[in-house]
């Protein structure tokens, strides 16, 4: 309602319409959310979360029903999306180790509901380290972690 009142309706069209055209989904706005396959809903739900410009945008797990194409083409959204002066802090809760893209810099491992590690990126996704939070061998992890 705040948003509405400071810019007014036409305002707000124009966010809208900004951050659909941003994920290339503009048109989607007058279809069912039910009737847009999984990447065009992680697409509109992403936009309408930014609609607001906000500081944090925490996303959790949110490539978990996108096939490997989908999977790809959000990676690079996100890519443009942190490049962007203006975009919001990115926290991303996920079981995959691929989905952790080279531009988040932090990583924080949990085992039990415990902090395994926090620190840099890199060390956070050491086979060694990762094997040892989801409590897997490290041979088995360096085996098959590329």
């Amino acid at each position: 309602d705040s948003y509405v009142s400071k810019g007014g309706f036409n305002s707000l069209k124009k966010a809208v319409s900004s951050r659909l055209g941003f994920f290339g989904c503009r048109g989607l706005e007058k279809r069912l959310f039910g009737e847009l396959s999984s990447g065009q809903q992680l697409k509109v739900v992403l936009a309408r979360a930014l609609v607001h410009d906000p500081a944090l945008l925490i996303l959790d797990e949110p490539f978990s029903l996108l096939d490997l194409g989908s999977r790809l083409k959000m990676y690079r959204y996100l890519e443009r999306l942190v490049r962007r002066g203006d975009a919001p802090q990115l926290v991303l809760v996920t079981h995959h180790r691929e989905d952790v893209l080279p531009f988040f810099r932090h990583g924080l491992l949990l085992r039990d509901g415990r902090v395994e590690f926090a620190g840099p990126r890199a060390e956070a996704l050491a086979p060694g380290r990762v094997a040892r939070a989801i409590g897997v061998d490290k041979s088995a992890a360096e085996r098959y972690f590329v």
